[in-house]
């Protein structure tokens, strides 16, 4: 559990997303929806997971499993998600943007599968579609 905590807090550190919708990035994820502008002058509020990072954090240190093979064979490292936030806060097309080995992104895609519902990106008054990064790493601890 310790070893949970310590990835998520870390996960968190490093948490950026970007969007190519307009090409916005976002620095954070916030519990409080953050208002941003894309290329296109048009403010956008950001995508957020219910409860902030708090919340974020919680969920990945209950729900992350490092697998046995990977703890086995001391592999470490950091998989990067890339998926779309619909406009009704549901996760899609989950690929891996950057591989650590199988069971690492195998487990990283499993944590995404199991999210709840976001709250949606915002442009114009209404919810919108946005691609997300977000990594997931993982680190062995003593």
């Amino acid at each position: 559990m310790k070893t949970l905590k310590m990835i998520t807090l870390i996960v968190l550190g490093a948490l950026t997303i970007t969007s190519a919708f307009s090409q916005a990035e976002y620095a954070y994820n916030s519990s409080v929806p953050e208002i941003v502008e894309d290329k296109n002058s048009s403010k956008m509020m950001a995508p957020s997971f219910k409860g902030g990072n708090e919340a974020l954090a919680e969920f990945m240190s209950t729900n992350l499993l490092y697998p046995e093979l990977a703890k086995r064979q001391g592999v470490e490292g950091t998989v990067i998600l890339a998926y779309t936030i619909t406009k009704n806060g549901e996760i899609k097309d989950i690929k891996v943007a950057q591989s650590v080995n199988k069971e690492l992104d195998n487990e990283a895609i499993r944590l995404a599968k199991k999210m709840p519902k976001w709250t949606p990106a915002i442009k114009d008054g209404t919810a919108r579609d946005i691609k997300y990064h977000l990594p997931v790493k993982f680190e062995l601890t003593n």
